[in-house]
Order: structure tokens, then sequence, then C-alpha cells
């Protein structure tokens, strides 16, 4: 129990605990009654439900791709007019879906798929493509490396994108994943990578937050319209929204008025009790 709550009903729950032990799969610890609630992946889905237990999901989720400085614009312009999202979305797994915005409905109510966001034209990608790796030492690429954080769910679909562009362009680039963000961030920061895929948790309703962790600072511009936002936030051909994907939490029967925020799919514990 909190001693400075200040709000306006009485909270039902007197006390939380929050346990992390990594080396156990939250599942197990559900099926043996150790936690009244755990955070699962969607594969585990069907297992949580075999087990009695009950299952609430959220997208709250983006999944990016950012490229840096290494490449030129007209680079990336290219490799992103060669970016085929249809040659991916069957290798997402379950619980992902292919964005075609970076904001979800669950933080906007305006349709945003599409704004801002090129036809794929393959044509005038293999002419920008070209032009640009003449201005490069042997008409190479200087950096033929793409990076991303260990999920595998997005192993495939990253694989799928790779694919595309060799075929496609002829671009040869090496994928490796990392397990860490602040290892993943170094690499790409220095430059040892060109290209970087991760995951960016969107932990608030207010669009200007996502727009915020995407680098956009609302109050440092005059744009407020989220179609202009998102259209500047594609202009530079650095960030390529790719997927959503959803946080699930199964829970104990016994536990009751369970639910996830609406806008940010964190969990409220102001509600909920256990018989």
């Amino acid at each position: 129990r909190n001693d400075l709550y200040y709000g306006e009903f009485t909270a039902k729950n007197s006390a939380v605990f929050i346990s992390y032990h990594p080396e156990t799969p939250n599942i197990e610890k559900l099926e043996k009654s150790s936690v009244d609630i755990g955070l699962i992946t969607m594969a585990e889905m069907d297992t949580a439900t075999s087990l009695g237990l009950k299952t609430a999901q959220y997208q709250n989720v983006l999944w990016v791709m950012e490229m840096n400085d290494v490449y030129s614009y007209d680079l990336r312009r290219a490799l992103y007019l060669t970016f085929d999202r249809s040659n991916y979305a069957g290798d997402l797994g379950i619980g992902y879906n292919v964005a075609y915005s970076f904001f979800p409905n669950s933080v906007t109510n305006e349709q945003l798929d599409y704004v801002g966001i090129e036809e794929y034209d393959i044509s005038e990608a293999k002419g920008l493509y070209n032009t640009a790796l003449s201005h490069y030492s042997g008409n190479r690429l200087p950096s033929t490396k793409l990076y991303y954080y260990n999920e595998p769910d997005m192993v495939r679909p990253i694989s799928d994108l790779v694919g595309h562009w060799q075929k496609q362009l002829g671009a040869y680039i090496n994928t490796k994943p990392f397990d860490s963000m602040s290892e993943l961030d170094l690499a790409f920061n220095t430059g040892e990578c060109a290209i970087m895929v991760y995951p960016i948790t969107i932990t608030d309703r207010d669009p200007s937050v996502l727009a915020y962790q995407l680098g956009y600072d609302f109050s440092k511009t005059s744009v407020k319209s989220l179609p202009e936002v998102q259209k500047s936030i594609l202009s530079d051909k650095k960030l390529m929204p790719i997927a959503f994907e959803n946080t699930v939490a199964a829970y104990s029967e016994d536990i009751i008025d369970f639910n996830f925020e609406i806008g940010n799919g964190l969990i409220d514990f102001a509600y909920v009790t256990k018989k």
C-alpha cells in the first residue's frame, strides 16, 4: 500500500508484488501459480488457454528500420523505394502486423496509413542506387551491415527485406542480432553498421510522446498535425515503420478487473483484485 496515494477512490488491492526471474519463463511461473499475472509471447497464448489462464493483449510495440548518414540521401531513398511490405508480411509471427505508419490506432484516431510513404518503384530505385554508388570508392556500398535487436519472430522478416534488396538492386547486406539495445545503438552511432532494426515500446496515449521517441519534438516546431509530423519524420529517408507487435498478459482466473490501460498497453493495478 502506498501511503502517498491521494486518488479519488480507495485502491482495491492492498499490495502488488513485482518479481523478476528471467531464467524461468513466465508461462512456467503461471502454470505453477508462482505469479498471478505475467507477460508472455503470442506463441504461448494457446498454452495459457489450456492452463485455464485468461489473456489480454495490446498493440503497443513499434518496429522501425533506421539508416544513418553512412548512406547518402539518394542511397537511402533507393533502398526505401525497394521496400516491399508484401515481401515480409507472410513471415510476421502471430501478434505482429505490418506497419503502414508510425502511429497505431491506439494512440490516434487519424488515418495515417501510407501518409508520407513513397510508393514502391523499382525502376527509379535502380537509377538512384547506381548513381549513388558512383560517388563511393569502388562503386560499392560504404557499409554492408544491418544490425537488429534479437527477437526470433523478426529474423525471417528482416531476412526477407535484405534478400529483396539483394535480388532487385544487387545490394549485399549482412545482418547480425544484438541482445542489448545499448550495444546496438553504439554500433549504429559509431558507423559500424549503416542500418539497424529495433522495437520502440509505446508508453503513452499521447502521440507526441511516440513522435519524441522517433526523434521529433513537437515543442520545437509549429507543426502539430500528425499527418505532417509523419511526413516530416519520413522526409529524410532515415526512419521507416516495419511492424506493430502486441504485448500479451496472461493472468489467473482468480484475478478480477484486470485491464491494460487504454493507449499504452501498461497494466493498471488500481482496480485489480484477487479472489
